[in-house]
């Protein structure tokens, strides 16, 4: 969620007096100019700064033992794979004392080369189009790379993690009726419960791809206490 946009600052803005929590937005590098991994490794880095200064710029101010991450769109896309990234490549007792408590993964922006029921029938939905999807991602992959690359097609064969040995954190995944993009984020849940993880599912009637961006609409409101529940359950869930 970068501060150069404002709807992105204005949704932080209220998710942190919300939540009462510090918020880090990372404007990282997009494409076509910054192709695949680029995103991935720009948010890596700063959560790496984060975990190196924690001592000074941190604690002084926030709990670094209670640490989320949220994307919305292509950020919740970059979630997964970071998260991914950390649980893979860092150890556990290496990552003290910051502390992964949950992820949220907000209308998450995946895909793959087959048509889903929901790409076909929302030929128009608002917000984003088929067009628009498939643009994005052949600016963004690899040259020569299918829509089938690991990067869109989470959990598909070309994946590359052993999620079954990755120790995610409670993870809530926030799907709109009307996004085009609803049938893979449906999947994404289903199978990560099938590789026996902890998530939420929270399905919002009425709402399309990334609407709870803007505050006149229902889902908007509906979505920033849901996050602010969300980081108290995991809070909770680590006390049990």
């Amino acid at each position: 969620m970068t501060p150069r946009n404002q709807i992105y600052d204005a949704f932080c803005n209220r998710l942190c007096e919300s939540c009462n929590a510090i918020i880090i937005s990372i404007d990282y590098r997009r494409s076509p100019e910054f192709r695949y991994p680029t995103a991935y490794e720009d948010c890596l880095t700063t959560i790496t700064w984060v975990h190196n200064n924690i001592k000074n710029k941190i604690s002084p101010y926030a709990d670094a033992s209670s640490m989320y991450l949220v994307g919305d769109s292509a950020g919740g896309n970059i979630v997964h794979h970071v998260t991914s990234m950390i649980l893979t490549n860092m150890p556990k007792e290496s990552r003290n004392p910051l502390k992964l408590k949950g992820i949220g993964l907000l209308c998450p922006f995946f895909g793959g080369e087959e048509r889903t029921p929901s790409e076909i029938r929302m030929t128009n939905s608002p917000l984003i189009t088929l067009q628009a999807c498939d643009s994005f991602w052949n600016a963004y992959l690899p040259l020569g790379a299918t829509r089938d690359h690991q990067a869109a097609h989470v959990f598909g064969q070309n994946d590359i993690y052993n999620y079954m040995k990755l120790d995610f954190p409670l993870a809530m995944v926030i799907v709109a009726e009307h996004d085009i993009l609803k049938d893979w984020q449906l999947r994404y849940v289903e199978q990560f419960r099938k590789f026996g993880k902890r998530i939420i599912l929270e399905y919002c009637k009425g709402g399309f791809h990334s609407s709870h961006l803007f505050p006149q609409m229902e889902m908007s409101s509906y979505v920033i206490d849901r996050l602010r529940q969300f980081m108290e359950e995991c809070c909770e869930l680590e006390r049990s």
